[in-house]
């Protein structure tokens, strides 16, 4: 085996081999099966009651062309083949206006010129930075990036600038890759410089411009980060809000990709659910079979986005582990990283706790114990209902509101192909 590849991966203190990777591929390519063949026949909801209108104070709504308009957000539960056997899935389907060339004013000929000029920066952005750049530093204080990173119980009491610089939107930095003969590697630093879709699987067709074949990846294992997504549950007293920070390891793969069209191409992903080993765990923890499909689009001058996120649907809301290590471990980390390694470094605790993975969820568990007792559980079924469409108005939120982000930086600087010219935090994916 050569030097640099490896046998097992290591992403959050787990090891896992590739029959993860194959496996989520697999079942991710049976659900955009599914999703192609029957996404007409969905039944969906609507999650937002956003309104296709420009208003200003004072003023009479004045309504979009069609092409301008964004759609509602919709949300659909259903009921997918994978594998021979039928899984509970939910999903978001979007469409939005992302940027307007504003070419239609020119002469014909000149137009077609702009035009095509444009195609080809879009598609560069798209295909090559476009994920570097899906989060943001919001306006905060100078942190102090030279002085040790602070306990998290300290966070709230210090009254020093943070230590780090603070994100919001959906980061994404990638781990491993399988080039073209199936040797697994790591990829190198930057972890958030993501390669370029034009090198990721021969499944979705390299066009002229691709690097050279030996560049070709047949998938990248990554993780997206949504640095401030929460959901908000009204359960008829005091508001509860829960933060929904899980990480999410997707593979990308040219099987999701679009890249051969020249009117519509942009990212796509298989979810691949890891080893948790968190005290909590989320929805955001059991996704798998999941898939992404984020699209731009291209007619006349006029750029929109069509993004498609379809996800596992598990019995368990929350999932609070009942073993007494994970706990043990998680009060450990309160008191920071450096604290918790010196504490269970002598007991041979890592990131995995040792011990059975069982636990239980509150929201199912009230469900089958009113149903025991005779009731029809049916407050509790309506619970679960909300909150998972609240989960989907997340989604579809934070999707809306990372993508929509980069598009000041797509604005901002006139010339994509060449990469020199750019600044090195977009080249890097990094602030």
């Amino acid at each position: 085996m050569p030097k640099d590849s490896v046998d097992m991966m290591r992403v959050g203190g787990s090891d896992f081999g590739r029959e993860h990777v194959d496996g989520a591929l697999q079942q991710g390519l049976e659900l955009k099966k599914w999703w192609d063949e029957n996404k007409s026949g969905v039944s969906k909801f609507e999650l937002s009651g956003r309104r296709s209108t420009l208003q200003g104070i004072g003023e009479k709504p004045v309504e979009l062309p069609q092409d301008l308009a964004d759609e509602p957000d919709y949300g659909f539960f259903a009921e997918a083949d994978i594998e021979g056997r039928k899984v509970p899935i939910r999903g978001v389907v979007q469409d939005f206006f992302y940027d307007h060339l504003g070419i239609h004013h020119l002469p014909r000929e000149a137009a077609v010129r702009a035009q095509s000029l444009q195609k080809r920066q879009l598609r560069t952005f798209v295909l090559k930075y476009f994920l570097r750049v899906t989060s943001w530093a919001p306006p905060q204080a100078t942190p102090v990036l030279n002085r040790l990173r602070q306990p998290f119980y300290m966070r709230y009491l210090s009254m020093e600038p943070p230590t780090e610089v603070l994100r919001s939107g959906t980061g994404m930095v990638q781990h491993y890759y399988a080039d073209q003969c199936g040797r697994i590697k790591a990829c190198p630093r930057p972890k958030s410089r993501i390669y370029p879709l034009s090198e990721i699987g021969k499944g979705s067709g390299l066009p002229a411009d691709a690097d050279a074949e030996e560049n070709v990846k047949q998938w990248v294992l990554t993780s997206t980060q949504p640095y401030d997504s929460k959901i908000s549950l009204d359960l008829g007293g005091p508001e509860v809000v829960l933060p929904l920070s899980s990480k999410r390891h997707c593979v990308l793969s040219g099987d999701f990709i679009k890249t051969t069209s020249q009117h519509e191409f942009g990212p796509g992903w298989a979810f691949v659910d890891l080893p948790h080993g968190g005290a909590i765990s989320d929805p955001g923890d059991r996704i798998e079979p999941g898939i992404a499909l984020i699209r731009f689009r291209l007619k006349g001058d006029v750029i929109r986005v069509n993004a498609v996120f379809i996800v596992n649907r598990p019995r368990e809301f929350l999932n609070i582990s009942l073993n007494p290590m994970v706990w043990g471990r998680q009060m450990a980390r309160f008191f920071g990283q450096d604290t918790a390694d010196q504490m269970l470094r002598p007991f041979g605790l890592g990131e995995r706790a040792p011990g059975p993975e069982v636990g239980f969820d509150p929201v199912s568990g009230a469900s089958e114990f009113m149903k025991r007792m005779g009731d029809s559980g049916e407050p509790v079924a309506r619970l679960r209902r909300r909150i998972e469409e609240d989960l989907l108005a997340n989604l579809a939120s934070a999707t809306r509101r990372s993508i929509l982000s980069t598009r000041n930086i797509w604005q901002e600087f006139p010339d994509w192909s060449d990469g020199s010219k750019l600044p090195r935090w977009v080249v890097n994916g990094e602030l």
